[in-house]
């Protein structure tokens, strides 16, 4: 009987990934989060990552459906909510985008990236007063 990968293996497979994702190093991260979630399909730090990925290369709904499936998993998360925001943007779908980035505040009100990432899309959208108000 052939046995998946320990947990000490994913783990130390998701530090590298993230740290060459961190390090903005996206073809070196891919194959490590890719072969996580063959082992953890819904593995949600794996998933929104892959997606943020993905989503650079035009791919708009294999990220959608990588970061909505972290967001199933874990919803309460608000990084996954300003990726998806990310994805709404590159669909054209502005509104969609604010409300992820709303929704990103309301499961944490500490949250500092959220009300920086709403305030300037808020400014390239032109609504401005709102856009200051999203920056205080």
């Amino acid at each position: 009987m052939t046995t998946g990968p320990s947990t000490a293996e994913l783990e130390s497979w998701f530090n590298q990934a993230l740290a060459q994702f961190q390090k903005g190093a996206y073809r070196e991260a891919e194959p490590l989060f890719r072969t996580i979630l063959r082992s953890l399909p819904d593995h949600p730090e794996s998933n929104s990552l892959l997606g943020m990925i993905i989503l650079q290369s035009g791919n708009h709904a294999l990220a959608e459906s990588l970061i909505g499936k972290a967001l199933v998993h874990r919803p309460d998360h608000p990084g996954f909510h300003i990726h998806m925001n990310f994805v709404r943007q590159a669909q054209g779908r502005p509104e969609e985008a604010i409300a992820c980035l709303e929704k990103a505040q309301e499961v944490d009100p500490n949250n500092l990236e959220a009300p920086f990432v709403l305030g300037n899309l808020l400014q390239v959208l032109n609504r401005l007063p709102e856009s200051l108000a999203a920056f205080t």
